[in-house]
């Protein structure tokens, strides 16, 4: 869940024609215009008014796929498995112990420890997808207040997982870098697909 104290959020997905769609491009939401104006000053872009699914602002919609980051904490870095069904959620950890519900808090999940595992349960339905949420300011302009980006992709996940580790290493904030990434892949059919995978990684 996403707090909502930030100054504004990163997504990179939206709608056409009832349609999701993705982009290479970050997206940049905000309650405040002139959040959205400043960035736009420092990284272009075009900002537009947003009137969906219960939020009211504007959002900056530019052409980077990379940000400069400043990550506070392993705590600034949510990692979360979650397995919905009809009765709401079934199952719901961070990959080693229980987070809810409260009678079983701390307790072992039993999720393998390996990632890949992890996501042949998941396919399989028998097992929880991961839902990260990571919390930073901006490398240019951290005066404008805390950002956020929330994902459920496992390679956002994997990446999560190793910025954490490293953050558990340092007693400071460290300069990451958060990233649209390209990646083609052939089907079995012989059909190239290019999808975009986010990243967050140590900034060089």
């Amino acid at each position: 869940m996403l707090r909502d104290d930030c100054a504004g959020w990163f997504h990179f997905g939206s709608r056409q024609d009832e349609r999701p769609e993705t982009s290479q491009f970050w997206r940049i939401g905000a309650e405040r215009a002139g959040v959205a104006g400043r960035l736009r000053e420092i990284f272009g872009g075009n900002v537009r008014d947003v009137d969906s699914d219960g939020f009211v602002g504007v959002e900056l919609v530019t052409g980077v796929s990379r940000f400069q980051i400043q990550v506070d904490g392993s705590e600034s870095i949510v990692m979360e498995m979650i397995l919905w069904g009809r009765g709401g959620v079934q199952h719901h950890c961070d990959g080693e112990s229980f987070l809810s519900p409260v009678e079983m808090l701390g307790s072992s999940c039993g999720c393998p420890s390996r990632m890949e595992d992890r996501k042949v349960n998941a396919r399989n339905g028998v097992g929880p997808q991961p839902s990260t949420s990571i919390y930073f300011h901006l490398g240019e302009c951290p005066e404008l207040g805390m950002f956020s980006f929330h994902s459920n992709s496992w390679d956002m996940a994997e990446s999560a997982r190793e910025a954490s580790s490293s953050l558990m290493k340092e007693s400071n904030g460290k300069p990451f870098e958060l990233s649209l990434e390209s990646v083609n892949f052939p089907t079995r059919s012989g059909l190239v697909v290019t999808y975009v995978k986010p990243a967050v990684r140590p900034f060089r």
